[in-house]
This record gives structure tokens, sequence and C-alpha cells, in this order.
């Protein structure tokens, strides 16, 4: 059984406890969460500590490790607890014959927060499934084995543009640097080379070779931030960037963003519709999205001015007051693409016969930190 303690160990030490919570669908404020056994419907305040060590709720007592609150959180047993965070990390069971805490017929039940179930991955040797897009357990090994923000990156997110620490936590943000070429060498070993393709993390050099697609920031000595879009918890797009401002990243000649794949599957940070909020921002790109969440409002954001898809009006359909008036708002860059963009989305609206969101007047001159600080919506 030792190589079963080795494998759980294994699991809780590679589990980034934020994004367990975040996953499991928790809500809270700051770096704590409403207990999902005695706070289930919110609060006041939240009272669940949740970190490497495990859990811990100051309300009712209720603690352990990041396995136990799976089973609570998520009402699953502790196999199929196992199995959920198998697929979040991408870590793989070991091969027992004999008894173990594996279910061997059962498939895992669906936890709330994630979208599907666990994930069966060959090896090298092995054949990629058949998929319709890209595997969110690929995503989600390359995000684990990605650092936390720290450092110069994480003083560029909060000290330069005032972004809150607890929402890069829940947000999944990651970083990524000299440890590039290791990680892509682990993910080879444990995902077919077909999934790694379909994710987008490698790509067809001119030469027909196959190569890691961010390796231009590897190559420029730079670091970059990960960044997921989630859906159900789960990671379905990555986008990446390097944490310096635009004229930086000139300077320095490097690429401002990447991405896994040309199609974005889904508005950024998606699953804050769910809550159904009193009014939500549709804001232009991640950066704006991550000021407005630092403010404490419900955001989105839209992969560019004009990359809003028709399919993603339906997500807004609860968000109309008992007058008629929309609940959401627009908060487009301040040039001529955002104007034309939020002039589509509006277009949108009205074709699924929908209130037009209202949209936010920010001055020339200022930025959505500025503007919000002073409190004009």
């Amino acid at each position: 059984m030792n190589d079963g303690k080795e494998h759980l160990d294994a699991l809780k030490a590679a589990a980034d406890p934020g994004r367990v919570a975040v996953a499991l669908g928790l809500r809270g404020k700051g770096r704590r969460f409403f207990c999902p056994s005695c706070q289930a419907d919110g609060g006041k305040t939240p009272d669940l500590s949740v970190n490497a060590k495990g859990f811990n709720c100051f309300k009712c007592g209720l603690k352990g490790d990041l396995l136990k609150l799976i089973e609570v959180a998520g009402k699953l047993s502790f196999p199929d607890a196992v199995r959920w965070l198998e697929s979040l990390t991408g870590i793989r069971a070991p091969d027992r014959r004999k008894g173990g805490y594996r279910n061997k017929d059962k498939a895992i039940s669906r936890a709330p927060g994630l979208s599907c179930g666990a994930v069966s991955v060959a090896g090298r040797a092995g054949k990629a499934e058949s998929r319709s897009g890209p595997d969110p357990a690929v995503y989600d090994a390359f995000l684990t084995a990605c650092r936390p923000v720290e450092g110069r990156a994480l003083d560029w997110l909060t000290k330069d543009k005032g972004i809150a620490a607890d929402v890069i936590v829940a947000l999944g943000l990651r970083f990524c640097g000299k440890e590039y070429p290791g990680i892509m060498d682990g993910l080879k070993t444990r995902f077919p080379e077909a999934a790694l393709v379909a994710a987008g993390l490698l790509k067809r050099s001119k030469t027909g070779r196959l190569v890691p697609s961010f390796w231009h920031y590897f190559a420029s000595k730079a670091g970059f931030l990960v960044i997921p879009y989630l859906k159900d918890g789960r990671p379905v797009y990555l986008k990446v960037r390097p944490p310096v401002s635009k004229e930086a990243a000139e300077r320095l000649k490097l690429i401002r963003f990447l991405n896994t794949a040309a199609a974005v599957p889904c508005l950024y940070n998606v699953d804050a519709l769910a809550g159904n909020p009193d009014k939500v921002l549709i804001c232009e790109g991640e950066s704006d999205t991550w000021t407005a969440l630092s403010h404490g409002f419900a955001a989105v954001g839209t992969p560019g001015a004009k990359g809003f898809k028709a399919a993603w009006v339906e997500g807004f359909r609860a968000f109309v007051n008992a007058d008629g008036r929309s609940r959401v708002y627009l908060v487009p860059d301040t040039d001529a693409a955002g104007a034309e963009g939020s002039r589509g989305i509006a277009v949108l609206f009205r074709k699924a016969g929908l209130p037009v969101p209202l949209k936010l007047a920010i001055p020339d001159g200022k930025d959505l930190s500025e503007y919000m600080k002073e409190g004009a919506i």
C-alpha cells in the first residue's frame, strides 16, 4: 500500500489549494471561502481556510486534507475524490490489480464546478483518444507544473496594475520561466503528442517539426504569465503574456500575447455568470477583467475588441431587470476598435431579443482603475 500513499501524497502536493476550492465552486472573499458544510448558502463572513495542509472551518470546526474537502464539497466518495484530484492535476493513478482505493467498474460522478469527469490518458506509447477538442486534463497538468505568480511578476500585477492578490489566485494565474522545457518534456511522457497538439501546447514549425508553442519567450529569456480560461471550473483554453507593459514588450521585441488555439471557446471568467450577480461587466480583455474583479465587480472578458461571439449572448439572458433594463455593462477600450466592438455586441443582444447593455463612458486619459476608484459605477 506504500505506492498508494505515495500517490495520494503526490496528488495533494501537486494541487494548488486555491484552484481546488475554485474548481469545487466554493465562493469566498480574499483567501477565505464559505464552508460547504455550515455556510452552503453563503453569509457575511467566509470562515473556511484552505491551504496546502488542507482546510479548517473556524465556524463549525470541520477540517481535513484536500481530499476530505473534495469529498465534502463535491459530495463524492473517497475513490471518486481521488479521481477528481487526478483529473485536476493530470497525475495518473498507479496501476493496481488488487485492492487499493479505486473503484474498478465505477465511473467518476460529476462534481460541482466540473464540466466533465476524470479523463483517461494514455502514456507515450498509447494512442490518443478521439476527441472533439482539447483535453482539459492536459491544461490542468501544464498549469500545475507552472509556478504560482510571485516575485517581479506579482509586483507587476499588484503594484503596477493594482490587481488584488486574491483575484490572481482565484482565477488560477500561473507563471512559467526557465523550467518551460522541462515542463514540456514531462508532459510528453504523460500525454500522447496528438493530445498536446490538440491542446495547442505543441505546434508545427515551418519545417513541419513539432515545437513547444510558447518557445518564443524561453528563447528570449523571458518568463510569462499563464492565463487559463475556465469553464465550469476546468481550463478550456490558455493565453500567455510576459508581465510587462506594451511599451516594454516592444522594446524587448516580445510578442505581447500567445495562445493555445485559434478558437476561443468561452468568455474569460465565464463562470461568474452562474452566480447571477446584480450586475456584470463585459470587459475588453483579461487585464480589465482583473481590474473590475479587484474593485469588487462581477466581470467577464472578451478576447479582444471584436472577439464576442453570438452564442455567448445566451449567458446574459437572466441579466434583465423587472422594468426590462439590462444589468450588463460594456467596458470597451477608449479607441475606435473598442467603440466598434461595443456596437457589435449591442447588435447581437438586440437580435437575441435582449435589451442593449449599458456602456461605461470612461473619460479620455483615464484607465478603468482610476474610473472605478471615483465610484462612477
